[in-house]
């Protein structure tokens, strides 16, 4: 795990501190949602996230959009979402809501005509539940 904390790459080491959401902030125009400012200043949850979905070819470091400014934003069903996972196996991603009050999570390709069900906080805490209960 310290070793992906060690290959972090510097896009997600900037969203970790404040100067770093300000600048997203600014770059976009829109607030990043204290969930997900949270999100970003647990670089070892994300990190596990990584070295688990490494398993199901899945990036959290979103190494498949190197050269977009990271973290990228998406706008799905006329919501700004900011992007946390890519698919590369299936060619889709899935972010959460940066606006409203649930920030619900969105999976391109899955969900269009789908009604956002799941929100960022319990999809992470599940997420976080399944890799304590699997290790």
């Amino acid at each position: 795990m310290l070793e992906l904390e060690c290959q972090a790459p510097s896009w997600l080491l900037r969203m970790s501190t404040p100067s770093g959401i300000a600048d997203f902030q600014r770059r976009h125009g829109l607030p990043l949602p204290p969930v997900l400012r949270q999100y970003y200043q647990s670089l070892r949850l994300i990190c596990l996230l990584q070295a688990a979905w490494q398993e199901l070819n899945t990036d959290v470091f979103l190494e498949e959009l190197e050269g977009e400014n990271l973290p990228a934003v998406r706008i799905w069903r006329d919501t700004p979402h900011i992007v946390i996972g890519c698919f590369p196996y299936c060619g889709t991603e899935c972010g959460a809501e940066l606006i409203g009050n649930d920030h619900y999570m969105y999976w391109e390709g899955a969900c269009e005509d789908v009604q956002p069900h799941v929100k960022l906080a319990d999809w992470l805490h599940g997420l976080a539940l399944k890799l304590l209960v699997d290790a």
